[in-house]
């Protein structure tokens, strides 16, 4: 999905707050801020990257955080758990 989509997406998630942004590193290079920008333009107020933060050193706008295969785990998900509420 393109930056454009993403306040549409949101918005039939029923304002969703937490996001993960998926896609190539490629592809991060180049959309990730614009699409960081736009999920927080649509209430999201936690953003993850689906990959390293290297794939988006340059971006003006960062994710939150970073889900890689080296996290904790446990840790990412309590927070994320509590975040919501749970």
């Amino acid at each position: 999905m393109e930056a454009a989509g993403v306040g549409e997406a949101v918005a039939e998630l029923d304002g969703a707050e937490i996001a993960v942004v998926c896609g190539t590193d490629s592809r991060y290079a180049n959309e990730a801020s614009a699409v960081v920008d736009a999920a927080r333009q649509a209430g999201v107020r936690h953003i993850l990257l689906a990959g390293p933060e290297k794939a988006v050193a340059e971006a003006d706008s960062k994710p939150d955080g970073y889900l890689t295969a080296k996290i904790d785990a446990v840790e990412v998900l309590s927070d994320l758990l509590t975040r919501l509420g749970a």
